[in-house]
């Protein structure tokens, strides 16, 4: 549990919209109380376990004896990544753009005792294989057997598996290997086994490298890979 004090008259005129805020951010932080009085705001918060950690959490963090907050200097925006919208979307704090970093393609690990947010992005880089030839764009539709070839490096978390799956364009997914992970090493090499795909329309797929962290039970996509089918 933790009390906050505030000693600024002027936060004082923006305390429903900050109950509000954090109201709708609970997720983060659950208000038990908060005093108005004429020499500012005291807070009593208690910190619950996040459903999603995010770099959004930086808005509710001491600088200089302030609280950071959103009120209507704040502005939600949407998020892109890879031309693509992602749901959460971002937050415009005092010119300063915050993204909840779940959505950043990497591992995230909370440690709750030391209130620290660990973020690891490996490096993987994918290759396309037919036969004993790499290829990238697919000239035709139809079905083609191929694997795929993954390099891993600079992994500085523990991982129980590894997953690679491959995505139409109408969104719709395949999994063409999932293993689990027995030794932990920062780099290494992972191949699928050869795979029938039928590529039936035109347009653009993607083969996407996903790892289970070793303390948690979701896939996370760490790694995507583009394969251009030809009309």
């Amino acid at each position: 549990m933790y009390t906050i004090s505030i000693r600024n008259k002027r936060l004082a005129s923006l305390a429903k919209k900050s109950a509000a805020f954090y109201h709708n951010h609970r997720n983060l932080t659950e208000i038990e109380e908060y005093n108005i009085t004429s020499t500012g705001i005291k807070w009593r918060v208690k910190f619950m376990k996040w459903r999603r950690v995010a770099l959004l959490v930086v808005a509710f963090s001491l600088m200089g004896g302030s609280l950071l907050f959103a009120d209507a200097a704040s502005q939600k925006v949407k998020l892109m990544l890879n031309g693509h919208e992602l749901e959460d979307g971002g937050y415009i704090v005092d010119g300063k753009t915050y993204v909840p970093v779940r959505n950043l393609e990497g591992l995230v690990e909370y440690n709750d005792s030391t209130k620290t947010v660990n973020y690891y992005k490996p490096n993987v880089h994918m290759f396309l294989f037919t036969d004993d030839a790499v290829f990238g764009d697919v000239k035709k539709t139809g079905k083609l057997k191929f694997n795929v070839f993954s390099q891993i490096d600079n992994l500085r978390t523990d991982i129980a598996a590894v997953r690679v799956s491959i995505t139409a364009p109408d969104g719709t997914s395949k999994e063409i290997q999932t293993d689990e992970i027995k030794e932990q090493r920062d780099n290494f090499w992972f191949r699928t086994k050869d795979i029938t795909y039928d590529f039936k329309s035109s347009g653009r797929y993607v083969v996407g490298f996903y790892m289970q962290p070793s303390n948690g039970t979701d896939f996370v996509l760490i790694s995507e890979k583009g394969i251009n089918v030809l009309k």
